[in-house]
């Protein structure tokens, strides 16, 4: 009979999207049914209570207050010389993780976890993810895993020193780091102190989804902007720069031209100032009532199946991109750009999509056209992007590889 662990899952989220969907299913998911399971998040994530709801496993949940800013220059007198203010916001910049530790320190010590797994969006990412590991080392517990999710990034030039200190306490305190990809992984060599990294404490685990091939929204989209038998393309994601939006818009407006009856539907999180610049694009774009922009929607994923393509601008740091898996799960073909893991998501050999250069935008209306016009190339490539998701992309390997590694003996 296999021991019942408690496991900690430490996270630290600003916004709604990826890591989020990343937790739910690997909690949901998680092999052993008896295993303890707490999510640690913090209480400031926009996120948090769509998170909770898409848990359906038994799950203890522990929000905390830490902050993870400390911004205190609005408050200041207007008469502060503004050396001064910089000066007393590098100090605070320098005091607030000494704060963070001791508030995790408490959180660990109520807890009484066996193992912890935490998931970072990016690398550095988020102080308090970084600091959990380090503080769990030295509390005595053994050595544990760091999970990030978007490219590691070069320290900035003011805090080389202390960046390069977190980073030799966090190298002591994880026995591994784990990635979403190849490319992700690789990543973290460009920090100076993990140059020396090998694959045996610097790996990753593709991320995974549920094996679901139908259509399961609320909202049928044709119905709702009057689409009818009309193509569609579907591009999911926050509105991000990053994200490509632009790009998309300006390989969209070259598909009117050929096809003036196709229809693309936007979907994610983004705030009032990002959705009024998106709306501006499509404006400059003159894509006029072709192009739908809709705010985020819980389980957006489930609009996918409705879509005859799924359409992926990203032009920098897109370190997986579960979106694509999401789509050849639903047998629905992606066109998407070749930034960082998406060729190993889609494949570059054209069966399941098409990977088309993050600069190329008329290579990539064709790669559109060509699927518009070809019903059955579109089936076919769906079904061969299926057979890839359900056999490289699944949430129950993914949640098995992530328990094996953390019983790994180090």
């Amino acid at each position: 009979m296999e021991r019942e662990l408690k496991v900690i899952i430490f996270v630290e989220n600003i916004q709604k999207g990826g890591v989020d969907t990343f937790c739910s299913l690997l909690i949901n998911q998680w092999p052993n049914i008896n295993d303890n399971i707490v999510l640690v998040y913090n209480e400031s994530h926009p996120g948090k209570d769509n998170l909770k709801n898409s848990i359906s496993r038994e799950c203890e949940f522990v929000g905390h207050k830490i902050p993870l800013t400390w911004n205190i220059s609005a408050k200041l007198p207007s008469f502060f010389p503004i050396v001064a203010v910089r000066g007393f916001q590098l100090l605070l910049r320098y005091l607030l993780p000494l704060f963070q530790y001791i508030s995790i320190r408490n959180i660990f010590k109520k807890s009484k976890g066996d193992e912890l797994l935490v998931v970072n969006g990016g690398y550095p990412g988020a102080e308090t993810c970084r600091i959990a590991n380090i503080v769990w080392f030295r509390m005595g517990r053994k050595p544990s895993i760091h999970n990030f999710h978007n490219f590691a990034q070069k320290p900035k030039f003011g805090l080389r020193w202390y960046e390069g200190f977190i980073d030799r306490e966090l190298l002591k305190s994880v026995k591994l780091f784990v990635s979403v990809s190849h490319s992700c992984s690789e990543s973290l060599k460009t920090r100076d102190t993990f140059q020396s990294l090998t694959a045996s404490n610097n790996r990753y685990i593709y991320n995974g989804t549920v094996d679901n091939n139908h259509s399961d929204s609320t909202l049928d989209i044709r119905k709702h902007f009057m689409i009818d038998s009309n193509p569609i393309c579907i591009m999911l994601g926050t509105y991000e720069t990053r994200k490509g939006h632009k790009f998309i818009f300006e390989a969209f407006k070259r598909v009117l031209e050929i096809v003036p009856n196709a229809h693309l539907v936007t979907c994610g999180a983004g705030t009032k100032e990002e959705l009024i610049v998106i709306n501006n694009l499509s404006e400059k774009a003159s894509l006029g009532d072709n192009v739908h922009v809709l705010g985020f929607i819980p389980n957006g994923a489930s609009l996918i199946k409705q879509a005859d393509i799924l359409l992926i601008g990203s032009q920098e740091f897109e370190s997986f991109g579960f979106t694509a898996v999401e789509a050849m799960i639903r047998s629905t073909v992606v066109v998407s750009t070749n930034i960082g893991g998406l060729p190993e998501v889609v494949g570059t050999d054209g069966s399941c999509g098409y990977i088309v250069d993050h600069n190329d935008a008329i290579n990539f209306s064709n790669k559109i056209l060509s699927l518009l016009k070809d019903k059955n190339m579109r089936r076919t490539m769906g079904k061969s992007g299926r057979d890839r998701a359900l056999e490289l992309f699944s949430a129950d390997r993914m949640s098995k590889e992530y328990l094996d590694a953390l019983l790994e003996k180090t």
